[in-house]
Parts: C-alpha cells; structure tokens; sequence
C-alpha cells in the first residue's frame, strides 16, 4: 500500500518530533478513521533494554496516529497541524509487546467530538495480529481555522 503521506512530510502533520515520532507514514484517511504504519528502530527512545516498544511507546503511537488523521485536514489546507494532549486513555489492553524492526500498523476510529475531544477507538497492529486497543479522549489545542 502507498503511503497517502510519506515519513519526509510526517512533522507538517503532527507537532511531535524526533526523537519521539512514533508514526512514520499515513496509510489510509477518511474524515472517521486512519491507519498509520510505523517501523520500530533498535535505537528508538521507547525501546526498553530486552529489545521491544515499551507499553507508553504503544500509547503514544495511537495519540500520534490520530492527531495524524486531524492533522492531515490541516495539511490539505495548507496550514500547520495544531498541538493537543491526551486527555484519558479507557480500557487499553496491551496484549503484546513488538520488538525492535517490527512494523506496526496502527487504526483509530473517531467514535466522537465535542468541544475540542476526539474519542477514539484505537488498535495496534504486528503482523495482522491486535497487539493493543483501547479508547483514548484527545483535546486539542484551539487554532484560528
């Protein structure tokens, strides 16, 4: 699958950057969902010493995933994408751990919106097998757009 967005323009995006992007291509959008893909480096800052993404590793990658999809609008427009926090993450399971050059995929489905937050509905993919999911509320920063 052609990435919609490549790693080069991942940072016109999102805010985050090296060394704690956790997302490096935008694989599919639509305006309710987005499947990132992300390749875990040996010498990545959330890889722990037994060689495997760390638990926050796997939570910040669902973040990054969807303020990915929110920024890809922005992105569209021309304009930068805006900051945002987590603002609760609810029944996340971590089923397993990926080690180091392990390729994720990522999914998060918008469940709703209101007054700034986005729910979500996460999960996290390595080798078509659900290593994590959980919901997670995001609250973005306010922007002029």
């Amino acid at each position: 699958m052609k990435p919609l967005v490549s790693q080069q323009e991942i940072t016109k995006l999102i805010p985050q950057r090296h060394p704690i992007l956790l997302v490096d291509q935008l694989l599919s959008y639509t305006k309710e969902e987005a499947v990132s893909g992300f390749h875990i480096s040996p010498d990545h800052i959330f890889v722990n010493k037994n060689g495997f993404l760390t638990e926050s590793g796997l939570i910040e990658n669902i973040a990054q995933t969807t303020a990915m999809h929110q920024g890809y609008e922005y992105y569209l427009k021309g304009v930068p994408a805006p900051e945002g926090y987590i603002g609760s993450i609810r029944k996340l399971q971590i089923l397993e751990l990926p080690p180091v050059n392990a390729d994720l995929k990522t999914h998060i489905t918008i469940t709703g919106e209101i007054l700034g937050v986005t729910i979500i509905n996460g999960q996290v993919f390595y080798n078509d097998k659900e290593i994590a999911h959980g919901e997670m509320r995001l609250v973005q920063v306010k922007t002029d757009l």
